[in-house]
C-alpha cells in the first residue's frame, strides 16, 4: 500500500508540473487547444486524487478543467472540449457520490449525460458511447439509491440500446465492457424492485461478458467487478431460497478477493470481502447455522469498523450500520435483553444524526429495520 501511494505521489507532481509549465505558455501565446491540454491535465491529476479518496482536491480540480472547457466552447464549437467537458462532469458526479453526497451526485449525473446525448447525436464511435453508457449506468444506481426505480430503469435501458446497436457495427472492448455494467445496473434495479428471475438472467450477461474480458482477453482487473456480480446474484438466490446455491457464489467471490489481497489491500477490495462475509452471514442465519453466521457477520464488522473510522470512507457507513444491526439480531450481544435493548437505542440514535446530514435510503433502511428490531422487544 505505501508503494502504491509512493506512485500516486509522483503521479500527483508530475501533474502539477505539467499544469504549471502549460500555465506559463498559455500566458505567453493563449491557444484553445493549449488550455484544453490544462483542462486534461487538470482531470489527470483530479483522477490521481479520486483514486486516492480525496475527494475534495478531486471536485476542486474537475471544476476547473470543467470551467476551461466551458470557456473554450464559449467561444466556438470544439468536439474534442465537449467530450472531455462531459467526462470531467462525469468524474465530478462520481467523486460526489464516493463522497457520499449522493443527492449532489444526482444532480451532476443528470447535467452529465445532458452534456453527453448532445455529442452521440451526431457521433457514436464506440469509445463515445461506451462513456455516456457508462455514466447512464452510473445515474441509474444513484437514482436506485435514492429509490427513484422509474427513473433508474430508463437510465439502465437508455445505455444498453445505444451499446447494442453500436456493437453490432463494431465490438470494442470499451464498448462491450461498459454494456456488462449496464446489465449489472439494470440486474441490481430489478433486484430491488423484487423481480429476482429478471435480475438473475441480467447478472449472468454481465458475467459472460466479463469472464470473456477476463480470461479471453486478459483483462484481469475486471475480478473486481466479477466478483459483485457473483455477490449479487447470491442475493437473488437468497430470495428465490436457493441458499446453498448462494453460499456456492459467495465463497467463489471470497476466494478471488482474498487472492487480490494478496497483492493489494486496496479500499474496495477490503469492503468487498466484508461484504461477501455479510451476506453469506445472512444466509447462514436463515438456514439456522448460527455459529457460523455470528463469526462471519464479526469478521464483516471489524473491516467496516476499520475503513469508517479509521479509514474515513463514508461511502461505507449503511454496511457499517447494517452490520451493527445484524450482530445485535444474531445474537451476538451477551443474551441480555436490556443490552439489546441499549444497542438498538444507541444505533437509532446515532442513524438518525447522520440521516439528518446525509438523508440516503440505505441509512433510512438500516435505521428502520433497528426500530422494528426495538419494538420486537417489547
Amino acid at each position: 500500500m505505501l508503494h502504491k501511494m509512493k506512485e500516486y505521489d509522483k503521479a500527483v507532481t508530475a501533474f502539477e508540473k505539467a499544469i504549471k509549465i502549460r500555465r506559463r505558455i498559455i500566458d505567453q501565446a493563449d491557444d484553445p487547444g493549449l488550455r484544453l491540454d490544462l483542462a486534461i491535465y487538470c482531470s489527470n491529476k483530479a483522477l490521481v486524487y479520486l483514486s486516492t479518496e480525496n475527494h475534495d482536491e478531486a471536485i476542486n480540480l474537475f471544476n476547473e478543467g470543467i470551467g476551461i472547457c466551458l470557456r473554450i466552447l464559449a467561444e466556438k464549437p470544439d468536439e474534442q472540449a465537449k467530450i472531455t467537458l462531459a467526462r470531467m462532469k462525469t468524474n465530478l458526479a462520481l467523486a460526489s457520490w464516493r463522497k457520499g453526497d449522493i443527492q449532489q451526485a444526482e444532480t451532476l449525473f443528470y447535467m452529465a449525460t445532458s452534456v453527453w446525448k448532445e455529442i452521440i447525436e451526431n457521433n457514436k464511435q464506440p469509445f463515445v458511447v461506451a462513456d455516456y453508457a457508462g455514466c447512464c449506468a452510473s445515474a441509474a444506481s444513484v437514482k436506485r439509491l435514492l429509490g427513484k426505480f422509474n427513473e433508474a430503469e430508463t437510465y439502465c435501458d437508455q445505455a444498453i440500446e445505444i451499446l447494442q446497436e453500436v456493437l453490432e457495427e463494431n465490438r470494442r472492448e470499451e464498448a462491450v465492457l461498459s454494456l456488462s455494467r449496464a446489465y449489472m445496473a439494470k440486474a441490481n434495479l430489478c433486484f430491488y424492485t423484487r423481480r429476482y428471475e429478471e435480475a438473475i438472467k441480467m447478472h449472468d450477461q454481465a458475467a459472460g461478458i466479463l469472464k470473456s474480458l477476463i480470461y479471453c482477453d486478459g483483462c484481469i482487473h475486471e475480478f473486481h467487478s466479477l466478483v459483485m456480480i457473483y455477490v449479487n446474484k447470491a442475493n437473488a438466490l437468497n430470495m428465490l431460497e436457493k441458499y446453498h446455491d448462494a453460499i456456492i457464489l459467495y465463497e467463489k467471490g471470497i476466494q478471488i478477493i482474498e487472492r487480490l489481497l494478496e497483492k493489494s489491500s486496496e479500499p474496495r477490495h477490503r469492503f468487498q470481502l466484508a461484504w461477501l462475509f455479510r451476506n453469506k452471514a445472512m444466509t447462514h442465519y436463515v438456514i439456522r447455522e448460527m455459529d457460523t453466521a455470528r463469526n462471519l457477520n464479526d469478521h464483516a464488522l471489524a473491516t467496516l469498523e476499520e475503513l469508517v473510522f479509521t479509514g474515513k470512507h463514508d461511502l461505507y457507513r449503511p454496511s457499517y450500520w447494517d452490520c451493527r444491526i445484524k450482530k445485535v439480531m444474531y445474537g451476538t450481544c451477551d443474551g441480555n435483553e436490556k443490552h439489546r435493548r441499549n444497542e438498538l437505542e444507541e444505533i437509532i440514535v446515532k442513524l438518525k444524526q447522520e440521516i439528518s446530514k446525509n438523508p440516503v435510503k440505505d441509512l433510512k433502511t438500516c435505521l428502520k429495520t433497528a426500530e422494528n428490531l426495538l419494538a420486537q422487544q417489547d
